[in-house]
């Protein structure tokens, strides 16, 4: 018989030392510490990150307004030193419908020296963008010769808090310098812009990975999906097919047209806009000219206004022509109906026509008219 193998007897647990309990709060402490000085050093990093791209590659910040800058400052006529500069703020309108390099050609031809026209029109935007637009601009050193502010129609309603929205004015898109501006317009909305604005500048790697990545190394990205493409400066760039549409585009644009301004138009209450007039004076203030510009709308468009609307606008265009002093283009009916894509975007073929009359028309007598004192400075120069 063999021995019984005797019962293995488990040590009853050891209370821990001082000295051992000491160590692991020491670990615990030093974890800790190790865990915060990442976050913070990351938190720097990212806040370093959003200044260095501010300054450095700002078209990653906003790509529809710095692409523009930069063509005006490294692309344009305006490179060369003192050149005559026409500056346009607006909407999709001013976007596909002025020709920039015909304006630039035509008006340097007719002027005998090289002038530079910088269309700032960006779809979906109003009054307060302009504004802010114009606030970026002058923060940034460009003085225009003379200043076009297009006038929508469907946009006299006073600063509408839609114009400073997430999906119109997201924080990635925005600098410190812009909340002057917004605040004063945001009324309700984005109650958290500062902090949004924050948490955007902290985490700026990140929340500008795709737009960094193209602009640093476009071959790593995958093509853009149709239609997601951002507003990147083309001159001749329009929203719509370069070809004639179909009938069935033409009757699917007029209806989403009509969806968006239809009834409104018909029941248009104008109202103060502020911004606009802050614009207007900051502009005088500055000593540039500016003029007001209503881009065209096809005669199917302008059907919609109520005869009632037709005289509000009017009256409204009268009431800041004369408050502000400020000219007034009201270029409606200039296009016919088959140069439109939708009735108030032009087709190329109506961009076209549209900007060589503007262009000798409007543009170039006032150009020459400025140019005037100029030239009798420099003639009783001894």
């Amino acid at each position: 018989m063999s021995p019984a193998t005797p019962a293995t007897v488990s040590a009853p647990d050891r209370p821990a030392t001082h000295g051992e309990s000491g160590r692991r709060r020491a670990a615990a402490r030093r974890a800790r510490s190790v865990v915060l000085t990442s976050l913070a050093i990351f938190a720097l990093l990212g806040l370093g990150a959003g200044v260095l791209l501010e300054h450095w590659l700002p078209e990653v910040v906003d790509p529809d307004y710095y692409t523009r800058v930069r063509y005006f400052r490294h692309e344009s006529p305006a490179r060369h030193g003192e050149v005559p500069t026409v500056l346009m703020l607006g909407s999709s309108r001013s976007y596909s419908d002025l020709d920039g390099v015909l304006l630039e050609r035509l008006l340097s031809e007719e002027l005998g020296r090289p002038v530079s026209f910088v269309n700032f029109g960006i779809p979906g935007r109003g009054f307060v963008y302009e504004l802010l637009t114009w606030k970026r601009l002058r923060r940034d050193g460009i003085s225009p010769d003379l200043l076009l502010i297009e006038v929508l129609p469907a946009l006299f309603l006073g600063d509408q808090p839609w114009q400073l929205s997430e999906e119109l004015l997201p924080a990635g898109r925005l600098t410190s310098s812009d909340l002057e501006v917004l605040e004063r317009y945001r009324a309700d909305t984005r109650p958290h812009l500062r902090r949004d604005l924050a948490l955007s500048k902290a985490n700026a790697l990140y929340d500008r990975r795709s737009a960094l990545l193209h602009a640093v190394t476009p071959w790593l990205m995958p093509p853009r999906e149709p239609g997601r493409d951002p507003i990147v400066w083309e001159l001749n760039r329009s929203l719509y097919p370069s070809d004639v549409p179909s009938s069935e585009q033409r009757a699917r644009a007029l209806a989403v047209a009509y969806r968006e301004y239809g009834d409104y138009l018909r029941h248009h209450e104008p109202r103060r806009c502020e911004a606009l007039d802050e614009l207007l004076r900051s502009s005088r203030a500055a000593g540039i000219p500016a003029v007001l510009v209503v881009m065209p709308e096809g005669p199917v468009y302008r059907s919609w206004y109520a005869p009632e609307t037709r005289e509000k606008i009017q009256n409204w265009l009268d009431a800041t022509s004369r408050e502000a002093d400020v000219e007034v283009i009201d270029a409606r009916t200039w296009i016919d109906e088959d140069d439109f894509f939708d009735s108030h975007h032009m087709l190329p073929s109506g961009a076209a026509k549209f900007s060589e009359r503007f262009g000798r028309e409007q543009l170039l007598p006032r150009l020459q008219r400025l140019a005037e004192p100029q030239q009798l400075r420099a003639s009783a120069r001894p």
